[in-house]
């Protein structure tokens, strides 16, 4: 298989933070990749959401996971499934040198895109915000099994189509009897709605200065709300996650112009060079120019392939 090795950290959102163009192929809502975390710019996918139902299947290493404010840590061999809607972020783990996932994104309308009133859409309405399973029982065998066969699969191959379609069922059929157990509920989106409008300001304005009284504005929210809300789902405060966004910005600033150390500060909404500097060192270990140095270095090495 070939591991994306892109280096980035923003997924692609639209103003309400969330993703989109997931799939290739608009007419197969279907999509399998391989996230490498040591890749990706702050060793993070940002706090995100999306209409499609997702499985993380991790293969190797450790990923820290907040899904809806909910702490969740993922090792391998073990598989989350994040329902429609669901806020969610992800970090490597501090304590493992590499991780590396198997993504599934798909829409239901995949089983019944031309009956959407079958009784195909019933075993995807769950109710619940997430669910994982280690592997470890004998019933998670088959599971297991059909997650790895995906994970085989070669875009492009005679039937790709149609062994997706055969293996994801196998899975949705013992995550939808699981869930008919109980997973985590999840809320609708309700709870939620004010920080992702939050999150969706800051992501159109973090080039211009915004203060706590804009985001509450924006977003109908009291100051106490504001904090709480952000604590509870991005787990850093308002200000916090501000400049951890526009860091992660210049980062992929400096990597992808030839842009210097004050023009990438300045558009990424940093007014005092000095005090960027000192920021960026803070998170990413060495100074912006060190960075980009050693980061292009690292990305001409070959892709990992198996």
């Amino acid at each position: 298989m070939i591991i994306r090795r892109t280096p980035v950290y923003n997924v692609q959102v639209n103003h309400e933070g969330m993703e989109e163009n997931l799939f290739p192929d608009p007419s197969f809502p279907f999509y399998i990749f391989f996230e490498d975390y040591s890749a990706l710019i702050g060793r993070t996918l940002n706090c995100h959401w999306h209409p499609e139902l997702e499985l993380d299947y991790v293969l190797r290493g450790g990923v820290d996971f907040t899904i809806n404010g909910r702490p969740q840590m993922l090792t391998a061999g073990e598989c989350l499934f994040l329902n429609s809607g669901v806020l969610h972020t992800a970090r490597q783990r501090e304590d493992m040198e590499s991780a590396l996932i198997m993504v599934v994104v798909f829409r239901p309308s995949l089983f019944a895109k031309e009956h959407p009133d079958s009784g195909f859409l019933r075993y995807f309405s769950g109710s619940e915000e997430s669910l994982v399973w280690d592997g470890a029982g004998e019933e998670e065998v088959p599971v297991r099994l059909a997650l790895e066969r995906l994970a085989g699969l070669r875009e492009g191959e005679y039937g790709y189509e149609l062994m997706c379609l055969s293996e994801i069922s196998r899975i949705w059929l013992y995550a939808s009897r699981r869930m008919q157990q109980g997973g985590q509920r999840n809320d609708g989106g309700a709870a939620h709605g004010p920080v992702k409008k939050m999150l969706a300001y800051i992501h159109d304005h973090y080039q211009e200065k915004i203060t706590i009284d804009q985001l509450t504005a924006f977003a109908g929210v009291s100051r106490t709300q504001c904090y709480s809300q952000f604590r509870q789902y991005t787990g850093l405060s308002p200000v916090a996650y501000l400049n951890d966004y526009r860091l992660n910005r210049a980062a992929a600033l400096m990597l992808e112009t030839e842009c210097s150390v004050t023009e990438a500060g300045y558009a990424c909404g940093f007014g005092d060079s000095s005090y960027f500097v000192k920021l960026f060192r803070q998170r990413f270990g060495v100074p912006p120019m060190r960075y980009r140095r050693e980061r292009r270095i690292s990305e001409r090495a070959p892709s990992v392939t198996t």
